[in-house]
């Protein structure tokens, strides 16, 4: 299977056209519930957001749409753990090395 995220809705409509078993993702810095509902109609499984503009609200939404939801860039420890403690599905980070520790996977 392939998979491809994009930040434009006319990007993840030509992917699916091209192929409609791709797994889509969409990406930006925040999502309105409009787009959320929109993607959720291309069959998109997950929404990627800059995790301090994500609100619970907006995480439920996904979670209701059934979607997965990825948090990036948390860069230092305490950013980690905020992003850890939002019960994000998939944390984007420049250290991994922190995240690893915190996941007690280190």
């Amino acid at each position: 299977m392939h998979h491809g995220e994009a930040v434009d809705f006319r990007d993840l409509e030509s992917a699916r056209r091209l192929d409609p078993d791709i797994s889509l993702g969409l990406v930006g810095r925040t999502h309105t519930l409009d787009d959320l509902k929109r993607a959720a109609e291309l069959g998109t499984h997950g929404v990627g957001f800059n995790y301090t503009l994500l609100t619970p609200e907006l995480m439920q939404a996904c979670r209701d749409l059934g979607m997965i939801v990825k948090g990036w860039n948390p860069k230092t420890r305490e950013e980690i753990e905020t992003a850890l403690a939002m019960g994000l599905d998939d944390i984007m980070t420049d250290r991994p090395d922190i995240a690893l520790e915190l996941l007690g996977r280190r």
